[in-house]
């Protein structure tokens, strides 16, 4: 037996794309000096179905705390003098799910 191939079902649950920060958001996340021209996040989310090994959800998101003269054209590309600092951030909860799942869980 070379490979074994397993199906992992899942669905995306939300996605934003390319949104400003709200300033509750912002102090939330402990983002101080909060401009709301400055800030930008892209998240999406997806959680698992039945069938799946593990139950649970990840969440991946991009923070972009813009500096300089960036700008955007109107397909969502900035400038050559944008810049900042990006934060990533990656969250996620699960358990495994049915027998195989408690013990593929258990070993990784």
């Amino acid at each position: 037996l070379r490979y074994i191939w397993v199906l992992n079902p899942c669905r995306t649950v939300y996605t934003i794309t390319d949104q400003s920060f709200g300033a509750q958001l912002a102090h939330d996340e402990g983002l101080h000096h909060y401009d709301d021209s400055k800030w930008l996040h892209t998240c999406i989310s997806y959680a698992t179905l039945s069938g799946h090994l593990f139950q649970g959800e990840e969440r991946m998101r991009i923070i972009w705390e813009q500096s300089g003269s960036s700008h955007r054209d109107g397909q969502g590309v900035g400038n050559d003098d944008a810049k900042g600092k990006v934060r990533v951030e990656v969250f996620s909860v699960s358990q495994g799910r049915g027998l195989f799942g408690k013990l593929a869980f258990r070993m990784g």
